[in-house]
């Protein structure tokens, strides 16, 4: 489908929107609805996907630190962040700060890079630094947005579990200033939960989430699917009825939808062979009943049969 404006076939998102770069928070916001307006999803899908994109990128201070870098400097500064990005990926940790300085010296207050080096100071074990860049950031990033600072610094804090306590301290601090925002909070209650290996806690979380599902989402397909593996990972397969439960119409509605259907199968599915390579039968069994409820297939009600017969003959030869 070809776009009907001209206007969308630029790499400048402040025009897409309609808007320029000394646009604030607000404004950026209004322009958006309009557009969406002028452009619903469901008549101009293409146009409503740009429009999306460049909105996703410029509501959030980071991705929109980090793309005014891009168009302000070209392509030097992006060259210094691709390669220390590579090497944070490859663990030399010196060569990225060294390149991360590099781009500093041209925007030293840019809030992408800023957060780049207080990832890097989480992969040093630095938590001094880490807290120096944020107080940086604290100072530079929008006060309307708090929420999403605390929740970056959240994340970064979970990628070394010697920080595991550290973030769930902030978390409690993002409850106390935030209460609304508490269901946009799953996954980072999941996160730091997970790594303390706090499964009662995580399924707290997440089933006061699954009752609440109605549509399935993206982000509802996720935390549905994130029960599903967080029920298998700590071994908690008695939780399959419950999961059930909460979800039965949200389970009838991904029925209705081919696509989604085939994608939580396929999913499965992975989850299945990975059990099997592992000759863990409990799993099977769960992945199994979990699959029957989006497949009528006579064999995959004679594979759970045979699954249930060979956990009950594994169950008397440990009686024995």
């Amino acid at each position: 489908m070809k776009l009907k404006n001209s206007v969308f076939k630029s790499s400048n998102l402040y025009r897409i929107l309609g808007t320029n770069s000394n646009a604030g928070e607000e404004l950026i916001k209004q322009r958006y609805l309009e557009k969406v307006r002028e452009f619903p999803p469901e008549e101009n899908p293409e146009e409503f996907k740009v429009i999306r994109e460049a909105y996703d990128t410029l509501k959030d201070p980071f991705k929109r630190s980090g793309y005014d870098l891009e168009t302000k400097y070209q392509g030097q500064a992006s060259k210094f962040l691709q390669e220390a990005v590579d090497y944070m990926d490859w663990g030399k940790i010196e060569e990225a700060e060294f390149l991360l300085n590099k781009a500093a010296e041209l925007a030293a207050d840019n809030l992408y890079i800023l957060r780049l080096k207080a990832e890097v100071a989480v992969m040093k074990g630095d938590i001094n630094l880490f807290n120096d860049i944020f107080e940086q950031l604290e100072e530079l990033f929008p006060k309307k947005q708090e929420y999403l600072l605390l929740l970056n610094k959240i994340v970064l804090l979970l990628e070394s579990e010697q920080y595991t306590k550290y973030a769930n301290r902030v978390l409690k601090e993002m409850e106390k200033k935030f209460p609304d925002k508490k269901s946009e909070m799953t996954d980072v209650y999941i996160g730091v939960y997970d790594q303390q290996g706090k499964f009662n806690k995580i399924w707290n979380v997440l089933s006061n989430e699954l009752k609440t599902f109605s549509e399935p989402d993206e982000d509802n397909i996720r935390h549905f699917l994130t029960a599903i593996a967080l029920i298998n990972k700590y071994e908690k397969w008695e939780k399959k009825d419950s999961l059930i439960a909460l979800t039965e119409s949200f389970i009838a509605k991904i029925n209705e939808d081919q696509e989604l259907r085939d994608y939580i199968i396929y999913v499965l599915d992975e989850n299945y062979f990975e059990a099997e390579e592992h000759g863990d039968i409990k799993a099977q069994l769960y992945i199994t009943e979990l699959l029957m409820l989006f497949e009528d297939d006579p064999d995959l009600e004679l594979e759970y049969k045979k699954l249930q017969l060979t956990e009950k003959i594994l169950n008397e030869v440990d009686r024995m």
